[in-house]
């Protein structure tokens, strides 16, 4: 366990910590101001019934003292309640000081009760070390309160210890006797704070862990649930062809056309697996990415001249480039990534004859913007918003029946983010699609 004797708790926990314990502190002051009620009360009861009169150098004065800190409690005992009942936590916790203000108040009653009743300084010690205890042991505070509540007891006792006690000895001791008292405090208060900070944080990184699992879980569930559900279709195909393939009045021609389809079927299938596991691998190596300066121009070139080849002049492919080579800080593997699934879903959805698509590469307000467009069929508004999500209901086959996961845009998303860049898009039905990316420039 770690010890915060002179220190607070790290900050990014010190918010919920003090908000939590702050509301603790409410509840246990509330019965300790009701426990001092009770007390002063009998010992009221008492004093009518007893001859304490003989015994307290100033008995009057002494039940005037523990008559008014019984109210005091009594107005606290009530106070808290209701604030407790009524108040929501984060407003409680921003009447903490009355808490710290009873804790003070309790501390220096015990002080004065034997100073006024006997003018004994060691009375007064042992006195002031039950209020001390009392605080320290269950109450917790931050290290600016913890020292208020020393140097405030302090000049107290001093105070009152130069008024009852001339004896320069007993004064020296007392002194002394009180200091130690005061260094027994800060310990107690500081291990108490330390044990619950420990607690907290273990608490805390608990409960992360648990969301993180409940993630996993979550997502493994989806994934299962998209497993079954997407290879489903592929699986029952071949299964149906096979079965029409086995029947005896079946001729080669139709034989040939049922294997193109079942092969047709597995590459689907293929295509769902490969994506659904570097979606996975994606999601494992999302902490690590190994980045390094690159020209972004010759990536887009080499995207360029592959692409160019696999289209085949089906579509009319563009690129356009700065003059002057544009540079950033890069996985090349992972930006490949990001231009094949862009312009392969602007392959998807433009037509053969009449398609064109068009990668240009500028610097805008000191920043690398990187448009993707298309003059395809666009995309319906209503599911832009969800185009980026994860095994998005936006995917839709492409104008050739290509089959859509749901990931690749979700994926391209996750990357560019984590290249500290954003991606958006603006489409209109029947005129086209844009992406639009931008990177920070090195």
């Amino acid at each position: 366990m770690k010890f915060y004797i002179y220190s607070s708790i790290e900050s990014d926990f010190k918010e919920g910590f003090l908000l939590q314990t702050q509301v603790r502190n409410f509840k246990i002051t509330q019965i300790i101001a009701i426990i001092s009620l009770a007390i002063g009360s009998l010992w009221r009861i008492s004093a009518e019934l007893l001859p304490f009169n003989e015994v307290f150098k100033d008995f009057d004065f002494y039940l005037l003292l523990n008559l008014g800190f019984t109210l005091f409690s009594l107005v606290c005992a009530v106070s808290f309640y209701l604030m407790r009942k009524f108040l929501p936590t984060i407003k409680l916790a921003q009447f903490h000081n009355l808490v710290w203000g009873f804790s003070l108040l309790f501390i220096l009653k015990q002080i004065a009760y034997t100073f006024i009743a006997q003018r004994n300084p060691t009375n007064t010690l042992t006195m002031a070390l039950i209020g001390f205890f009392i605080v320290s042991s269950i109450l917790v505070f931050t290290i600016q309160e913890v020292i208020a509540i020393m140097v405030i007891s302090f000049v107290v006792f001093i105070y009152g210890l130069g008024y009852f006690q001339t004896n320069s000895a007993l004064w020296q001791i007392n002194i002394i006797g009180f200091c130690i008292l005061l260094a027994a405090f800060f310990v107690i208060s500081r291990m108490l704070y330390s044990y619950h900070v420990d607690y907290y944080i273990k608490v805390k990184l608990i409960e992360a862990k648990n969301k993180e699992i409940e993630k996993v879980n979550a997502s493994q569930n989806e994934l299962l649930s998209l497993v079954a559900h997407d290879l489903r279709s592929p699986l029952s195909n071949i299964q149906s062809l096979a079965e029409l393939m086995s029947a005896p009045d079946i001729v080669e021609i139709e034989k040939q056309s049922f294997l193109h389809l079942i092969k047709a079927s597995c590459v689907k299938a293929d295509l769902i697996i490969r994506e659904i596991m570097s979606s996975a691998k994606d999601e494992s190596e999302s902490t690590l990415m190994r980045m390094q300066k690159e020209n972004l121009s010759a990536l887009l070139e080499e995207s360029f001249t592959s692409w160019k080849k696999i289209l085949n002049n089906t579509r009319k492919l563009n690129l356009i480039l700065p003059k002057e080579p544009i540079y950033t800080a890069m996985n090349k593997d992972k930006m490949l990534r990001v231009l094949d699934n862009i312009i392969n879903n602007a392959v998807k959805f433009t037509n053969d004859d009449s398609g064109e698509i068009n990668i240009e590469l500028t610097v805008n307000n000191n920043q690398i913007l990187l448009i993707i467009g298309d003059n395809g069929i666009g995309v319906p508004q209503n599911m832009i918003p969800a185009l980026f999500d994860k095994y998005t209901k936006a995917g839709r086959d492409g104008l050739h029946d290509e089959p859509s996961i749901g990931l690749g845009l979700h994926i391209s998303k996750r990357i560019i983010e984590k290249h500290g860049g954003n991606i958006s898009v603006a489409s209109q039905e029947g005129i086209g699609t844009s992406f639009n990316i931008t990177l920070p420039i090195v």
